[in-house]
């Protein structure tokens, strides 16, 4: 081969990784929709004033957001033969993916409420129950999504 067949390989190949990331970017509409929609409510309506419980379903809804989004990422890796798991491997790797964005997550808040003191932060129950709701709707989300091959894009 030569230098010119090697160099549009390459090119080639290049343009399916940003193909592939473009589209694997495109899964993160989910937890970013939650995340905007959280974000505007409690910056221009202060829900936590009007709605002391809201928390809970941001929570809930955010890990099942992010479990769509780690479903379909690992669904178009399957599809692009860049992996192979089978279905219970999926739901438990989806479902770690999704406990540790949890934990992460309530990492962001003790970190933006010690910093700005937003108050972001409530006490132990509190954040068990952000995880355990973020959690749950994670594992729901993805159990629900296995199991319904009629509704899987990849």
């Amino acid at each position: 081969m030569n230098l010119l067949e090697n160099w549009r390989k390459l090119v080639i190949e290049m343009d399916k990784i940003l193909n592939d990331l473009k589209t694997i970017a495109g899964f993160f509409i989910f937890p970013i929709f939650v995340l905007a929609t959280h974000f505007f409510l409690l910056l221009f309506f202060n829900i936590y004033e009007v709605f002391p419980w809201f928390d809970i379903p941001m929570h809930f809804l955010g890990g099942m957001a992010v479990s769509i989004t780690y479903f379909l990422i690992l669904g178009y890796l399957q599809k692009e033969n860049y992996l192979r798991i089978n279905s219970s491997i999926k739901i438990i790797f989806v479902f770690a993916l999704v406990s540790l964005t949890a934990v992460f997550w309530e990492f962001f808040e003790f970190s933006l409420e010690y910093l700005t003191g937003l108050g972001l932060q409530g006490d132990l129950n509190d954040t068990m129950l952000d995880l355990f709701l973020g959690i749950f709707g994670g594992l729901l989300a993805v159990i629900f999504l296995e199991n319904n091959r009629s509704l899987r894009r990849f």
